[in-house]
């Protein structure tokens, strides 16, 4: 794969691979991985993020709204279902699993 186009469009750089399956961003700092035209991964100040060709989040790992750091893993469903990070409630260490249809997140800030 050789790196075949730098396009320079109002101000952002963009890298783009010779068939479009990466791009860089260098103004916004985003890495995008695409397959068959579909955004599979992106990787940007706020984390990492796993798409399935649903385009339904599967993994996302980064900062929550609150600043804590946190890696969650979602079911088939969309809903987050593990959490290894900080607890959405207090920020301590936790490793946690929702039953299935059910969102961690909430599960932990209800509990």
């Amino acid at each position: 794969m050789a790196i075949t186009k730098i396009i320079e469009n109002k101000g952002d750089l963009t890298t783009s691979s010779n068939n479009g399956k990466i791009t860089i961003n260098q103004t916004t700092g985003e890495i995008i991985v695409r397959n068959d035209g579909k955004k599979v991964v992106e990787i940007n100040d706020e984390g990492f993020k796993y798409v399935d060709d649903n385009n339904t989040t599967r993994i996302s790992m980064g900062k929550n709204t609150n600043g804590q750091q946190q890696i969650i893993i979602y079911g088939a469903d969309g809903k987050a279902q593990i959490l290894v990070g900080q607890d959405p409630k207090n920020g301590t260490p936790v490793v946690a699993v929702s039953d299935s249809g059910k969102d961690v997140l909430t599960e932990l800030l209800n509990a």
